[in-house]
C-alpha cells in the first residue's frame, strides 16, 4: 500500500511539473547547436552533431560549402586548412591569397574531401578527437537526423548556413538551388512547418530563396547597417527572422510593438512610462515562471507527503 500512495505521488508530481516546464520546448525556446557540440568533438563533423543531440539539442547547425563537384559539405568557412589535415595530404594544392597559403573547398572533388580529417581548429578546446573523423557531406547530416528519428522517436530539426554565397556563385558553384534540391530529395516540403531554417549573413542570396522556397529564412546580422530600424522592416519583406550578434541588445518599439536592435541597452523613457519596456513581451513568461514555480512547490511538497507515508510518519 505505501509503495502504491508513494508511485501514485510521484505521478502526480511529475503531470504537475512536466507540462509547465516543458511547454516552453517547441514553441517558445529551442537548442540550436552552433556546428554541433564544438567544445567536445571537432566542429561540424558528424560526431559533433550526434553529441549535441544526445546532450539535448533541438536543432543542429551545419555551414555549408560547396566542393569542386559541387557537393555541400559542412566547414566553417571556404578555406579548410584550419578545420582539416588537407596542408599533409594535399601539400600542393593551395591557392596564394598575397602571402597566404589557403587551401579551399572548392579546389577539392568530394572524394578528395573524403581523403582529410577533421580537427579542432581552437587551441583552448579539446584535441583528443583530432585526426579522427571526415568532413561531412549535408546528405549525412541528414542521414544522422533521420536514424536518430528511427531509434529515439525525436525529430531534430536543421538550421544550415550558406557561407560565402556570392563568392561560390562567381565561381559557378551557387549553393541555393543545391540546397533546396538536398532538401526536397529527402522529403523535406516546402513549407514554414518544416523543422528547417536557412541562414546566411548575405541579403541577396536570402531574397532569392524567398522567391524560391517557403522555408523559413533567418536573416543573420554583422554591423550597424543591417541593425538599422529602417532595414528590419526590409528585412522582414524576405525574411523570418534575424540572428543578431552575441551580446546585442534588442527592444521592442513602443509604437509598432516590433522587436529591434537598440543601440543602448535600455528602452526608451516613453517604454518605460508606457510599461512596454524590452521585457513587455515577458508578461506571459513572467506568468509561466510563476506558474511552474508554484507547480514545482506542489510537487515537492506532494513528494515530501508521499514519503511521510511511506515511511509511516
Amino acid at each position: 500500500m505505501k509503495w502504491r500512495v508513494l508511485f501514485l505521488t510521484f505521478c502526480l508530481a511529475v503531470s504537475l511539473a512536466t507540462p509547465l516546464f516543458g511547454a516552453e520546448d517547441e514553441e517558445g525556446f529551442l537548442v540550436m547547436a552552433h556546428r554541433g557540440a564544438s567544445g567536445y568533438r571537432p566542429e561540424h563533423t558528424l560526431e559533433a552533431y550526434r553529441t549535441a543531440i544526445e546532450m539535448g539539442a533541438d536543432y543542429i547547425e551545419p555551414d555549408l560549402v560547396s566542393t569542386k563537384d559541387g557537393v555541400l559539405i559542412c566547414r566553417h568557412e571556404m578555406n579548410i586548412e584550419g578545420t582539416t589535415n588537407v596542408e599533409e595530404v594535399f601539400p600542393n594544392s593551395f591557392d596564394l591569397v598575397g602571402s597566404q597559403k589557403r587551401w579551399y573547398a572548392y579546389n577539392f572533388t568530394l572524394a578528395e574531401i573524403k581523403q582529410l580529417r577533421a580537427r579542432e581548429r581552437l587551441a583552448y578546446r579539446n584535441h583528443e578527437y583530432d585526426g579522427l573523423y571526415e568532413v561531412p557531406t549535408l546528405q549525412e547530416v541528414i542521414d544522422l537526423v533521420r536514424e536518430v528519428k528511427e531509434t529515439t522517436g525525436r525529430s531534430i530539426g536543421i538550421y544550415p548556413e550558406t557561407k560565402s554565397p556570392t563568392t561560390h556563385k562567381n565561381l559557378g558553384l551557387p549553393l541555393e538551388d543545391k540546397l533546396l534540391a538536398v532538401l526536397y530529395d529527402n522529403g523535406y516540403k516546402n513549407d514554414p512547418s518544416e523543422k528547417v531554417f536557412i541562414q546566411s549573413f548575405e541579403t541577396d542570396n536570402l531574397k532569392y530563396l524567398a522567391t524560391r522556397t517557403k522555408i523559413r529564412l533567418i536573416q543573420l546580422l554583422q554591423g550597424a547597417s543591417l541593425e538599422s530600424p529602417e532595414n528590419l522592416i526590409k528585412i522582414k519583406e524576405y525574411a523570418y527572422g534575424i540572428g543578431p550578434a552575441f551580446g546585442t541588445p534588442i527592444t521592442f518599439d513602443s509604437i509598432t510593438g516590433e522587436r529591434n536592435i537598440s543601440s543602448e541597452g535600455s528602452p526608451s523613457d516613453e517604454e518605460e512610462s508606457s510599461g512596454e519596456s524590452s521585457g513587455s513581451s515577458g508578461g506571459c513568461d513572467t506568468g509561466l515562471m510563476w506558474i511552474a514555480t508554484i507547480g514545482f512547490v506542489v510537487a515537492v511538497l506532494l513528494m515530501k507527503i508521499g514519503m511521510r507515508v511511506y515511511r509511516g510518519k
